[in-house]
């Protein structure tokens, strides 16, 4: 998202609403859902919608090697964004 995006986001709410600070709001939500963050950590059900397959699919794949290892997050298990891309 580019700044003319975000300045023209931000005007046509505000002008709509006159509300600056939601205004505010909603542009940067928009902006956080326009670029994940590269590194950004994902359950076994959302790689598993990524992919649209079963998460007990991941889990196998993972087993069998031929998938990638996830990372240890105290006890929970999560894939990094990042790595998963470099499968697309």
């Amino acid at each position: 998202m580019n700044t003319q995006t975000v300045t023209n986001l931000y005007a046509q709410f505000h002008a709509l609403t006159g509300d600056a600070v939601a205004a505010s709001n909603l542009v940067l939500a928009q902006a956080s859902f326009a670029k994940p963050l590269p590194d950004a950590l994902l359950t076994a059900d959302e790689v598993a919608a990524m992919f649209n397959v079963d998460a007990r699919t991941i889990r196998r794949r993972v087993a069998d090697g031929t998938f990638p290892a996830p990372v240890k997050v105290g006890r929970s298990v999560r894939w990094r964004r990042s790595d998963l891309e470099r499968l697309w």
